[in-house]
């Protein structure tokens, strides 16, 4: 009897934890994609209030480390193997970036859904595309009802291509890789010798509704040398776009969330190395103009819009036409239309700056409770950031974040530094300052 109760027991726990189980899988599945991604998440047990009162991070260090190993692996990404010092690319890119509208976006496995935060990335992508590609050129295709539409030219600035992306927004039908592809092509047939041809598209389903066969079309876009770069959504890695990225010298990936999507599309920005076999390895000369401002006040005829405009202008210096932004290509001799910053800001890719290293910390004292002494000085270490003369840490678990050295001139520098020269200044304060001349 005993044991055929302790056997009706175990039983009925073992019932009682499975309907648990199920309850909770039901309530999960009720919940939205963001209340999902947010249903384990203490993000509350990852800060500390300092001694002033403000939240900061428990592990900065980590955090700052993790940072940095990040973009270490993009770094090499971009470089096609790890440790090369010099790699050839492109500062005159043409580029069409390509958002997979199909019903698939509509699925809420990113909050609030895939197109939302495709639309984000994108968004994010166009700006720092231009800030780091002045001389190159966008346009911007959506795949929506097995068609490739073209919603912007290759010659418009970034605030016309984001606001076409707003505008269209809406998820429908089937996708179709092989109408990109042919789209993709079509539109950068007239780009010149020198110019660097690549689709980057975002697919968000797992099958693709094509009209005929599409390894043609592959075929097609690797004789045109369109390099072919594809980022997966859908959280399954697709064969043909895989097949389709090795062809045509491109790269394949599939995002895990919302963050990594942002990493994967914003590690497009940069140029890629050239391929040997493409057009544009070789060295050509390329006309460029260096228009004037002219001076404002009286209305002139903008000859890149057509319309009367008040504000400033540019001068053509070949045949005399105003363009009201630069860079532009005169519509009326076609003469490429540029400023210094815009040449001194491509060639940066060229020359970057060389990645800074940790440097190690002493390990704090153990200090006895009962009398506690101060710490010890270390006058080897420059107290202070040389770029924003922010205090550094001296010691490991001071919790400060990392201190990192410049490799040619020692200077010492905080993350935040670390960040901003090697993303947006492209120079080292502590080198330019080993080359000015000694003050009298």
């Amino acid at each position: 009897m005993k044991r055929s109760e302790a056997r009706r027991v175990d039983v009925a726990y073992n019932v009682e934890e499975e309907e648990e189980e199920v309850a909770a899988e039901d309530a999960m599945r009720e919940q939205e994609a963001w209340e999902r991604s947010y249903a384990n998440d203490r993000s509350w047990e990852a800060v500390q209030e300092d001694e002033s009162g403000r939240l900061r991070a428990v592990d900065v260090a980590g955090q700052q480390r993790g940072e940095r190993e990040r973009r270490r692996r993009q770094q090499a990404g971009q470089a096609g193997r790890v440790g090369a010092e010099r790699v050839r690319r492109g500062i005159i890119r043409y580029l069409v970036l390509a958002l997979d509208l199909s019903r698939a976006a509509s699925e809420l496995d990113m909050k609030p859904s895939r197109m939302a935060a495709m639309a984000r990335s994108a968004e994010a992508f166009i700006l720092d595309f231009f800030d780091s590609n002045p001389l190159s050129h966008l346009a911007l295709l959506l795949l929506r009802d097995g068609v490739a539409l073209q919603v912007s030219d290759l010659t418009s600035p970034p605030d016309s291509h984001i606001k076409a992306l707003q505008s269209n927004l809406t998820a429908s039908g089937p996708a179709s890789l092989q109408n990109a592809l042919d789209a993709a092509v079509d539109a950068v047939a007239h780009v010149p010798a020198y110019g660097h041809k690549e689709l980057v598209l975002l697919f968000a389903a797992l099958s693709s509704t094509d009209p005929a066969d599409i390894l043609p079309a592959i075929a097609r876009a690797k004789a045109g040398h369109l390099r072919c770069s594809i980022i997966g959504v859908g959280g399954a890695e697709v064969h043909i776009c895989r097949q389709i990225a090795e062809q045509t010298g491109g790269r394949y990936s599939v995002a895990l969330d919302e963050g990594h999507l942002r990493e994967l599309l914003l590690s497009h920005a940069p140029p890629p190395p050239v391929r040997p076999d493409s057009a544009a390895s070789l060295a050509s000369l390329v006309r460029m103009g260096f228009p004037q401002r002219a001076p404002e006040g009286a209305p002139v005829l903008c000859a890149c819009h057509m319309q009367l405009k008040l504000g400033a202008t540019y001068v053509c210096p070949r045949c005399r036409s105003r363009v009201c932004a630069l860079p532009a290509e005169c519509p009326v001799c076609a003469l490429t239309l540029v400023s210094s910053p815009h040449l001194a800001r491509s060639y940066h890719h060229l020359f970057p700056v060389p990645p800074f290293s940790e440097v190690p910390l002493p390990p704090a004292p153990k200090r006895p409770t009962a009398a506690p002494a101060p710490a010890p000085m270390h006058s080897d270490l420059p107290p202070t950031c040389f770029s924003c003369t922010t205090a550094l840490p001296t010691l490991e678990a001071e919790g400060g974040g990392v201190r990192v050295e410049c490799p040619v001139c020692r200077r010492h520098f905080c993350f935040d530094c670390d960040v901003f020269i090697h993303e947006s200044l492209h120079n080292c304060p502590g080198c330019e300052a080993s080359m000015l001349p000694p003050l009298a």
